[in-house]
C-alpha cells in the first residue's frame, strides 16, 4: 500500500510539473516526452550551488548577536549546529540548538537551491512557533552571498505583514554568518534594524530629492532619528489614541522634539537618551553624520535639472540622467561598478564600487 501511495505521488508530482516544463509558445510544438524526461533529470542533478552547501556539513559552534532595540548593546548567546546533506546532496539539514532570549531553543532548517526557478530556498521550524518559516532569494555571482526575503503575519494582527531581510555570507575561511533584519508591526515596539534602515534611508534620500519637483524633509529625517514607539502610555496626545479606546498609539512617537545638543532640557515628549549622540550638535563636525549628508544634497541639489531619463544598468539597479546629473541606486545584494567617480555617495565607496541598499550621484 505505501508502495502504491509514492507512485501515484510521484505520477501526480511529474504531471503538475510537466506544463512548466513543456509550455509550449504560441505556434512551437509541445516538448515530446522522452525529451521532457531527459530535462526533469538534468535538473535534479546536484550542481555547484549545492556543492557549496556540501562544504558546509560538519559540527559548527555558534554566536548569536541580537539587537532588540535601537541604541542598545546586542545580548550574546553561543550554541552548536549540526549540518548534513540529504538525498544524495541535494539538500543541506540543518539541526541548531542555543538560547534565545534566556530561555533554551532548538530549531531545523532545510535548505534547498531550486534548479527549474533559479532561487535558494529555505525552510525553518522551531520551538518559539508552530508554523514553518518559507525565505526565498538569489546569490552574488560567486554564490557566497545569499539575500533572502520572506513575509510573515503579525503577532497581534493576522492582517499586518512584516517583511524579513536575511543575508547569509559564506566566508574564505570556511566560516559563514546570518544577518537576519526582521520588520516589526508598529504597534508592538522599535525597529529592529536600525543600522539597515538608517543605511537605506540615506539611499533613500539621494534618490528622492534628484527627482523632479519639490521636496518635504520631515523633522527628524535629516538626523536619522527613528519613531519613539515606547512612550509612556499616559504622555500620549494624539486623538487617535483616544479615539481608538487607547489601543492605536497614533503618531505621537513622530512627534517628540528634535535634540539640538547634549545640553537640551525636557520636553514635552521625552527624547530617548541615546538621541543626545544624534543631535544637531553631534552631527555637525561629522563629515560621515546624516546631517552632514543631507546639507551636502540640498548644496549639490541645486544644479540638478531637466527631464528625467530611465537608464538600464542592470537588473535590481535603478538608474536615471536629468541632463549632466546621474542618480543610481544599488537594490541588488552584491556590489556594482559605478562608471564614473560619484560626487555623492550615501555610504563610503571602495574602487567606485557601489554596495547594495546604496545610492550615488554622478556629473
Amino acid at each position: 500500500m505505501r508502495f502504491l501511495s509514492l507512485l501515484v505521488t510521484m505520477l501526480c508530482i511529474v504531471l503538475t510539473i510537466s506544463p512548466a516544463l513543456a509550455k509550449d509558445k504560441k505556434g512551437e510544438k509541445p516538448m515530446d516526452p522522452q525529451a521532457m524526461m531527459e530535462l526533469w533529470q538534468k535538473l535534479a542533478q546536484p550542481g555547484e550551488p549545492h556543492k557549496l552547501f556540501a562544504g558546509l556539513v560538519g559540527s559548527w559552534t555558534t554566536t548569536t548577536k541580537e539587537w532588540m532595540e535601537p541604541g542598545k548593546p546586542p545580548t550574546e548567546s553561543t550554541g552548536t549546529a549540526e549540518m548534513r546533506m540529504l538525498l544524495d546532496g541535494r539538500f543541506l539539514y540543518q539541526e541548531y540548538n542555543a538560547q534565545m532570549m534566556g530561555q533554551p531553543f532548538s530549531g531545523i532548517g532545510i535548505d534547498a537551491y531550486d534548479n527549474l526557478r533559479k532561487r535558494y530556498v529555505t525552510a525553518w521550524m522551531d520551538t518559539m512557533g508552530t508554523g514553518i518559516f518559507l525565505m526565498e532569494g538569489t546569490a552574488s555571482p560567486d554564490g557566497k552571498t545569499i539575500a533572502y526575503q520572506a513575509t510573515k503575519r503579525g503577532l497581534t494582527d493576522l492582517e499586518t505583514t512584516m517583511e524579513d531581510t536575511h543575508v547569509w555570507l559564506i566566508d574564505a575561511d570556511g566560516s559563514h554568518r546570518r544577518e537576519l533584519g526582521s520588520g516589526i508591526d508598529n504597534r508592538q515596539g522599535a525597529p529592529s534594524d536600525l543600522a539597515l534602515g538608517t543605511r537605506r534611508a540615506r539611499a533613500a534620500a539621494l534618490l528622492s530629492m534628484s527627482l523632479p519637483g519639490g521636496v518635504y524633509v520631515y523633522q527628524g529625517e535629516e538626523l536619522g532619528l527613528w519613531e519613539v514607539e515606547d512612550l509612556p502610555d499616559e504622555l500620549r496626545e494624539d486623538p487617535v489614541w483616544h479615539r481608538s479606546g487607547f489601543t492605536d498609539r497614533g503618531r505621537d512617537g513622530c512627534r517628540v522634539p528634535l535634540p539640538w545638543s547634549a545640553e537640551d532640557g525636557p520636553s514635552w515628549l521625552p527624547r530617548p537618551a541615546n538621541w543626545q549622540d544624534f543631535s544637531v550638535a553631534a552631527q555637525t563636525d561629522d563629515p560621515e553624520s546624516m546631517l552632514s549628508l543631507y546639507r551636502e544634497v540640498f548644496a549639490q541639489r541645486r544644479a540638478i535639472d531637466g527631464d528625467l531619463e530611465w537608464l538600464d544598468l542592470g537588473e535590481n539597479v535603478l538608474a536615471f540622467r536629468r541632463n549632466t546629473h546621474t542618480t543610481i541606486v544599488n537594490l541588488s545584494a552584491q556590489p556594482i561598478d559605478l562608471p564614473a567617480t560619484p560626487t555623492l555617495s550615501s555610504v563610503p565607496l571602495t574602487n567606485d564600487q557601489l554596495p547594495p541598499d546604496a545610492a550615488a550621484w554622478l556629473s
